[in-house]
Formats: structure tokens, C-alpha cells, sequence
């Protein structure tokens, strides 16, 4: 069944009507409800007290009542992390152990490639390297680079903050350059995220399905090579910048849990444009 809304969407900045077609399934609907963020679907119950000219209203007849029902109640179903799983992730501007999560996207790349192949979180399928270079109080848990499609069981010191990308974009130059900027490298690792077309994250039986509330990105670039031991004698690879959706999880309770993520891209004019993470951790949190 194809039903066409049009209403008005309401956030901090403006106020337009907007109108789109979608199937009245809660699960194919929820995703391209996103560009919703923070707006409001209202509708005028009180047919007999008409509204002023300040009151946002929803552009359908009487008959039409459970389709606005069913959009409000995507709209609640989308704004869950600030309810129901408040107590399991960190808002995206809480900072951890004394740093924002921002500073920890550009420490997580830094991590990620400070190993030898060998010896990488990011390169295991199986979860046998994920302590490599683990260090402090947040616990860096791996993704796969390119489309990956992985399942790995790792052990993690109890009292550890959990923090992984669900999907995100590396950029960083292929060779010292005065004229590679900041600015452009951000500007680069930002393009495959305006074409994300799946998200969700499952912690234990706790889902996270909007990636309004996720999305990071590098405020300063980085030197992707500055956790490579010196003798190595990698060149500095700055600037880098990553892009894209990151979680930060409390402290899990001592015992056995589950985390999987699963993201998309839809953009074939881009390298990784089409990528796909699908990840899977077994995780038992123990007492170190």
C-alpha cells in the first residue's frame, strides 16, 4: 500500500513542507524517516478548535488519522536512544575519561593501523587479535575494511568503555603534499555518509536504529601513522580525517554479551560508495 503525507518538518533553522511516498511497514519506512530529524509530525485532533498561525499542521483529511498515528509513533520509535538505552550508550557530546568522542574517531585510526598486518583487529575474522594495542579506559572494538561480513569472540576487561565504528570513511594523503588541506580532507571523508541507507546496532536486546544520534567526525585532523612505533620509520601521514557513525558503549556487567552492527552505503560515484559492514562480537567481559 503507497500512501503520499505531506506535512510540514519543523527544525531549529526553518520550517518547510516537505512531502514523500512509503509503504506503511514500520521496518521499510523507518529508514527514510530519517531526514525527519528533529521534527515533528503534528496533527490537529481537535477538529473543532482550529489552530493558529504558529500551530505546524498535518496536510490530510479525517480518513488519514493512523497514517499520522503511524508517523508519530516512527518518530517516537526513532528518537529511543534518549529513553530506553540512555543507561547502556554515551550521548554523542559526553566526553569519556576526559576526552570527546571526536578526539577518540581520530585515536581509534591511529589504533587501528598501528599494528602489523599480522597482528590487526580490523585484518582478524576471528576476534583472536582484539586486545592488540588496547590501552586506558575505552576499548576499541573493530569493523573490517572494505564490505565485510565478520563474527568474532573476544575477551574484554570488565569496567572498559566500548567504542567502534558502525560505518565510517578514512581520508588521509598518499604522500606528504603542502597542498593537501584540512579542510579537504575532511570535506573528502564526509561523502559516502550523505548516502547511508542502512543502520542499526543490536547491544545485547537493546536497538539502535536512527543514526541521527551517531554521527562523528574528525574536529582536528590527525596524523594517521602517530601510533606506529618510531622505529618503523613511517612517515607522518597528516592530515587525516575520518568520517562517519561511531557508538560509545558504558561498561558492560561482568559476564557474557552481545554486540552486532550493520550499516550501507548507496553512493556508486564514490570509492567504498557501495560498502557494507556487518559485524558480530561474542564478547565475555571478565575481571582483569
Amino acid at each position: 500500500m503507497q500512501t503520499k503525507f505531506t506535512f510540514n518538518l519543523i527544525d531549529s533553522t526553518n520550517v518547510r513542507n516537505a512531502s514523500f511516498t512509503k509503504q506503511l511497514n514500520p521496518y521499510s519506512s523507518v529508514l527514510n524517516l530519517w531526514h525527519i530529524r528533529h521534527s515533528f509530525c503534528v496533527y490537529s485532533f481537535l477538529m473543532k478548535h482550529p489552530p493558529n498561525k504558529s500551530t505546524p499542521i498535518l496536510l490530510v483529511n479525517t480518513t488519514m488519522k493512523k497514517q499520522c498515528y503511524l508517523v508519530i509513533l516512527f518518530i517516537s520509535f526513532l528518537n529511543q536512544p534518549l529513553h530506553a538505552a540512555e543507561n547502556i550508550l554515551v550521548a554523542r557530546n559526553m566526553p569519556v575519561n576526559g576526552h570527546l568522542q571526536s578526539d577518540y574517531v581520530n585515536s581509534w585510526w591511529q589504533w587501528a593501523v598501528s599494528m602489523p598486518n599480522r597482528d590487526s583487529p580490523v585484518r582478524d575474522r576471528t576476534g583472536v587479535n582484539c586486545s592488540v594495542n588496547q590501552h586506558g579506559a575505552v576499548w576499541y572494538l573493530a569493523g573490517g575494511y572494505g564490505s565485510s561480513l565478520i563474527h568474532r569472540k573476544c575477551t574484554v576487561p570488565s569496567g572498559k568503555y566500548l567504542f567502534f565504528p558502525v560505518i565510517n570513511m578514512l581520508y588521509s594523503p598518499s604522500n606528504s603534499s603542502n597542498a593537501t588541506t584540512c579542510a579537504s580532507v575532511k570535506k573528502n571523508a564526509s561523502i559516502n555518509n550523505q548516502y547511508l541507507i542502512s543502520f542499526k546496532v543490536v547491544v545485547d536486546k537493546h536497538k539502535f536504529v536512527n543514526p541521527v544520534y551517531y554521527r562523528q567526525a574528525s574536529k582536528e585532523c590527525f596524523d594517521l601513522s602517530a601510533r606506529i612505533p618510531r622505529k618503523k620509520n613511517v612517515p607522518r601521514i597528516y592530515p587525516s580525517a575520518t568520517d562517519g557513525y561511531w557508538i560509545m558503549i558504558k561498561p558492560l556487567s561482568i559476564g557474557s554479551h552481545k554486540i552486532s552492527f550493520r550499516a550501507e552505503y548507496n553512493n556508486p560515484n564514490s570509492a567504498y560508495g557501495k560498502m557494507i559492514q556487518d559485524i558480530q562480537y561474542d564478547l565475555k567481559i571478565l575481571k582483569p
